[in-house]
């Protein structure tokens, strides 16, 4: 019996963007759009601290949260909702057709870095 062999699978702006068009209405498709995005950012920031503890960096929870934003490039500030995250990213997918056959969550954080643009906060040693 042959199998399949499996490739990773990743959603594309286009998909991302067709799903956020019910964000407004009582649809599977919100949460879809809500989730993929918000899961994304969260997914971005997981990573970015997860390369800083491996290369040894130790610091306040304030110092990390800086490295990060260095990290990423982006760096959204403490008070800002999560529907502003799903705004920006919608309007980035809006004004960027040609990219949105992309993946996805690279276009937001594109989206972000444009919106946030990180400054340097004060850095985190790594080891």
């Amino acid at each position: 019996m042959a199998s399949t062999p499996l490739t990773a699978q990743t959603a594309t702006g286009n998909e991302i963007a067709a799903a956020c068009e019910y964000l407004n209405e009582a649809d599977v498709r919100t949460g879809y759009c809500i989730g993929y995005i918000i899961g994304a950012w969260e997914g971005l920031k997981l990573g970015a601290f997860q390369m800083l503890l491996a290369s040894g960096a130790d610091g306040t929870a304030q110092e990390l949260d800086n490295a990060i934003n260095n990290l990423l490039g982006i760096c959204v500030p403490a008070t800002v909702e999560r529907g502003q995250i799903i705004d920006i990213a919608m309007k980035y997918f809006d004004e960027n057709p040609e990219e949105r056959h992309l993946p996805a969550r690279g276009l937001i954080r594109d989206a972000l870095r444009i919106s946030f643009p990180a400054v340097e906060l004060g850095t985190v040693s790594p080891i």
